[in-house]
């Protein structure tokens, strides 16, 4: 039988305790461990845990944010399957409980004066600022369908956006290389245009829960029809849908800071970057 560690005494515990914007409507039951008050408890990193984060590929790819909330928040058995406005703040949480000062310190110009300032935001209290997401969001189109769309999986979002930004260098390559071929250059470009147009697209259909149609009383989820529902309408429904996409997407903890110019005293909303690479690297 192994021996206790004397040290277990001195082992981590909670630093914090958050709700979900989700509230847990988009999961399975087995994807996480709610308490009673369904505020999951938030554990500091550890020094493996610091260093991981120090990793920017590991944070890109999503390695290093499944191996920090399993760590730091054990309630969530799944983290592969969080949608990303949970994950956002939950990720911002850990940091909260991770350091004795929980302000991030932001620096603004003044669009009336440019004075320069910097101010700070308490992630403690941050946390606690989110704004709820429906169970399901679901909306009428122009053309009487029915579409009920869910919120992006947080790991799809950033190996996505991960595509992108290697294509959008590509892209920058091309176009700045001296070609041989001229036509040969302008269908490279052409390519990297539509794979990027691709990832934003498959994001759209992967939000997409289903599609009722009323006349029929019928549902359809079958993720093939519904690529092919898109692929053959007209280009405003696509954007009916992915404004509602979007707008769900950005749900969760509040991103936009408010506040008054402390020379002209013009009031300004300044965006907060809750990126896992530039927020834990800068941290």
């Amino acid at each position: 039988m192994t021996a206790k560690n004397t040290l277990q005494d001195f082992y981590r515990s909670p630093k914090l305790y958050v709700g979900l914007p989700s509230g847990g409507a988009f999961y399975d039951e087995d994807v996480i461990d709610w308490p009673e008050n369904n505020e999951l408890p938030v554990l500091a990193m550890t020094p493996k845990d610091d260093l991981i984060v120090r990793n920017p590929d590991a944070l890109l790819n999503g390695d290093a944010v499944i191996r920090l909330i399993r760590s730091c928040v054990p309630s969530i058995k799944k983290p592969e399957q969080i949608i990303a406005p949970d994950m956002e703040l939950l990720l911002v949480a850990i940091r909260a409980a991770s350091e004795s000062d929980k302000a991030v310190k932001i620096e603004h110009k003044c669009t009336e004066c440019e004075h320069e300032m910097a101010f700070e935001i308490d992630l403690g209290l941050a946390v606690q600022d989110f704004q709820a997401i429906d169970d399901l969001t679901e909306f009428e189109l122009k053309i009487g369908l029915t579409v009920g769309v869910k919120p992006a999986n947080y790991l799809y979002s950033i190996n996505t956006a991960k595509q992108m930004i290697e294509q959008a260098n590509l892209l920058g390559k091309i176009a700045s290389e001296v070609s041989d071929s001229e036509e040969e250059r302008i269908q490279d470009i052409g390519k990297a245009f539509d794979k990027m147009a691709n990832f934003n697209y498959s994001i759209l259909v992967n939000s997409v829960n289903y599609i009722k149609i009323p006349d029929v009383d019928e549902v359809v989820d079958d993720k093939k029809q519904i690529l092919e529902f898109l692929d053959n309408v007209d280009a405003k429904i696509g954007t009916e849908i992915s404004d509602v996409v979007s707008s769900i997407n950005n749900g969760g903890i509040n991103k936009i800071h408010s506040a008054n110019c402390e020379k002209c005293e013009a009031p300004f909303e300044v965006p907060i970057d809750f990126d896992p690479v530039s927020f834990f690297l800068t941290s």
